[in-house]
């Protein structure tokens, strides 16, 4: 194979490959939705939902989806009641450092 074709044969390959990785690791970087047992305290405006050893946790307001599938930036979700057992929700996959310490913030909570 002449020195011209395989130089760039080789960059083919590292382009190709490079973006390869990289739509590999993007898509696991993304937040899922999760669903998860759910304890609820309407009263305290307190949610949390555990799930592969993580427990995720909002308080007060959280952006969400109604019924109707209108999107919410705040307030709490009607879906999230005292007689509430499970519920879907948005995080990250990947732990977050805040000073130190991991976290996984609950982004959105799904009620449709």
């Amino acid at each position: 194979m002449p020195k011209p074709l395989l130089a760039a044969f080789v960059v083919f390959l590292l382009v190709a490959g490079g973006l390869f990785g990289f739509s590999v690791g993007a898509g696991k970087a993304q937040p899922r939705w999760h669903t998860a047992p759910a304890t609820i305290s309407v009263e305290e405006k307190k949610a949390s939902f555990t799930t592969d050893g993580w427990t995720y946790s909002i308080e007060e307001s959280v952006a969400w989806f109604d019924e109707e599938r209108t999107f919410h930036e705040s307030g709490w979700p009607s879906c999230l009641t005292d007689r509430t057992t499970n519920a879907t929700f948005l995080a990250p996959v990947r732990t977050i450092d805040v000073d130190g310490v991991g976290i996984r913030p609950v982004l959105a909570v799904d009620c449709r």
